[in-house]
């Protein structure tokens, strides 16, 4: 997602729309809504460690976070295992 920026005097010079930064979180994963994509709307959902979801709308620049300040469930424990031990 970038434009040229015409007031550089190198013409292959380009900026970036949007720049979004995450200092504690990294995006393990994105979909782009094929159903709702149009030429003035998409919605992009975005997926983090940290276990939030983002909704973001790049051409209007509007974003939801959706599962804020969520705290991951701990893993389950292991599967106990059954030894065929005979009974006393």
């Amino acid at each position: 997602m970038r434009r040229t920026n015409s007031s550089q005097t190198d013409p292959l010079q380009a900026d970036y729309l949007t720049k979004i930064l995450f200092t504690k979180a990294h995006c393990l994963c994105h979909d782009v809504n094929k159903v709702t994509k149009s030429a003035t709307h998409i919605d992009v959902v975005m997926g983090f460690s940290t276990g939030e979801i983002i909704w973001w709308e790049p051409i209007t620049q509007r974003y939801t976070r959706l599962n804020k300040n969520v705290r991951p469930h701990p893993p389950p424990p292991p599967p106990t295992t059954q030894t065929d031990q005979p009974r006393a």
